[in-house]
């Protein structure tokens, strides 16, 4: 579970409000804080009908204050919920978005990472086919490696360069953006991962996932990949300005792009994985395009003065 949920923009502060505005559904979340109930045990505790259950619990999981996944049961599968945060932020100023259109985008193919250290259980897949062999760290350095659309480790990091055309000198921010979660063999929703973001050597902020997701297909992922493997993960941001460092646009450290030395040089070095002393060292699976639920690799944006 996450400890609080963003709202930044009006969409989001809409959906999230109308869920909250009904005492059930207060109820239901108190009730399902850091307690996973199926759907018959939550109407039982609320003495509802399933039927009312169902609905409003269908409004949490859609404004995103509830996680659900289904598991087996003597009749089929029944849903599981639980909250998805502590508590739910609202900026009373919209969260200020790098203006995409006025930023240098530059996005990274998940296959070119420049350097890695990763440990079983690992991976790589393309849109066609796993690349090498299963849970041996030697398949991250064939030259196949170039088209992976998916990769997974349990514990370490891969790190990307970003090129720049020229040394960057009036850059006011830089976001890093992609789809991602733990890593479990198969799957496992209840598996968290502290997953640590550093550039040019800075660690700029941990953000734990609360799992290997595979309750549910990815809206993306091609024919040939099992159902029983990782389906999709969460859309992060982490970005770095002159006042600081923010996952999501929460505070997350105090290294600002000073600390960065971009004036030096015009390489920006993005690692991902987990911290040798993480608390929970749950590995990293990072979704490219065509796979998961967000089409894209991994994309850095520069914004100018």
């Amino acid at each position: 579970m996450d400890t609080n949920l963003l709202i930044a923009t009006a969409d989001e502060l809409e959906e999230v409000v109308a869920a909250l505005n009904s005492p059930l559904r207060r109820r239901m979340l108190n009730l399902l804080f850091r307690n996973e109930l199926n759907v018959n045990k939550i109407a039982e505790n609320l003495s509802i009908p399933q039927s009312t259950c169902a609905v409003n619990i269908g409004i949490l999981e859609k404004a995103g204050l509830i996680q659900t996944r289904k598991v087996p049961a003597p009749k089929g599968n029944q849903k599981c919920c639980v909250t998805s945060f502590e508590e739910v932020l609202l900026m009373l100023r919209e969260y200020e978005r790098p203006d995409e259109s006025k930023a240098l985008r530059l996005e990274m193919p998940l296959g070119l990472f420049f350097e890695h250290q990763v440990y079983p259980t690992c991976g790589l897949a393309s849109l066609t086919n796993d690349i090498g062999y299963s849970d041996h760290p030697d398949s991250f350095v064939l030259p196949e490696r170039v088209h992976a659309r998916i990769l997974w480790f349990g514990r370490g990091f891969v790190e990307y360069h970003f090129t720049l055309t020229r040394i960057q000198t009036n850059i006011k921010r830089m976001r890093v953006s992609l789809e991602l979660c733990s890593e479990y063999p198969s799957h496992n929703t209840d598996w968290p991962s502290d997953i640590t973001m550093w550039m040019n050597g800075q660690e700029i902020g941990t953000w734990t996932s609360p799992g290997d997701m595979g309750d549910v297909r990815g809206k993306l992922n091609p024919g040939w990949w099992a159902d029983g493997r990782s389906q999709y993960g969460f859309f992060k941001t982490w970005s770095v300005s002159r006042e600081g460092s923010y996952i999501d646009g929460v505070p997350s450290s105090n290294v600002t792009l000073e600390a960065l030395e971009l004036s030096e040089r015009s390489i920006v070095k993005v690692r991902i994985g987990n911290r040798e002393n993480a608390e929970h060292m749950g590995g990293v699976t990072i979704f490219g395009r065509g796979f998961g639920n967000y089409d894209q690799n991994i994309v850095l944006y520069i914004e100018h003065d």
